[in-house]
């Protein structure tokens, strides 16, 4: 029976010997640059939370926004980069609330700025 001391990695072929950095599984070997279980990358982004002084930030881009000529939900969902979520909630807040003297309005599909 032979012992092992080398292993190498499958997917570089290292054929160094596998330190504590290395990821061993299944009698699978990886080297520490070549591990698919890497704990180090970015977790996935997560939802902003809805909170009044976020959605008060939203509303006042979405007013600049609609003074500028995209009035309709579709038009504000291509010039701003935020989630439909976001959007959907921050013109909620901008129907029921005065921003800067000024509150937002609906006829059917699109929306107005009235002013104070």
């Amino acid at each position: 029976m032979k012992i092992i001391t080398e292993r190498h990695c499958i997917k570089c072929d290292n054929t160094k010997k596998l330190t504590k950095k290395c990821f061993i599984s299944c009698r699978v070997f990886y080297c520490g640059k070549c591990n698919p279980y890497n704990t180090t990358s970015k977790p996935a982004k997560t939802k902003n939370k809805l909170t009044i002084n976020f959605k008060h930030s939203v509303a006042s881009d979405i007013l600049a926004a609609i003074k500028g000529g995209d009035n309709t939900f579709g038009k504000l969902r291509k010039a701003l980069h935020y989630t439909d979520r976001e959007l959907k909630s921050g013109l909620r807040y901008g129907l029921n609330n005065w921003i800067y003297k000024s509150k937002i309005s609906k006829d059917k599909k699109t929306y107005s700025v009235d002013a104070l």
